[in-house]
């Protein structure tokens, strides 16, 4: 039983219907057609959006990175660790 049949809401298994097919279509042609028509206007939504989410992912980051982890992180101990390495290419690898 995959996820598909167990929880289906979470699976990626459907396409996108016609109805939404038809969405993205017209969002993207009122884009090109909103370029064509006033390039500069255009280009400032456009860099305005990118640079608002891009601070976005920095606030995000800098969120998770002042937030103290839920648990200490596990401390691996050095008993089972092996004497050596053994260091091998792969088929090509070097060139």
């Amino acid at each position: 039983m995959g996820l598909a049949e167990r929880r289906p809401e979470r699976s990626a298994r459907h396409v996108p219907s016609p109805a939404q097919k038809r969405r993205v279509a017209a969002l993207a042609g009122s884009a090109a057609g909103i370029w064509l028509l006033a390039p500069g206007a255009a280009s400032a939504v456009a860099f305005a959006v990118g640079s608002a989410a891009f601070l976005a992912l920095i606030v995000f980051r800098a969120a998770a990175c002042l937030t103290p982890p839920r648990r200490p992180p596990a401390v691996a101990s050095d008993g089972p660790l092996p004497r050596y390495t053994f260091i091998a290419p792969l088929h090509r690898e070097a060139n």
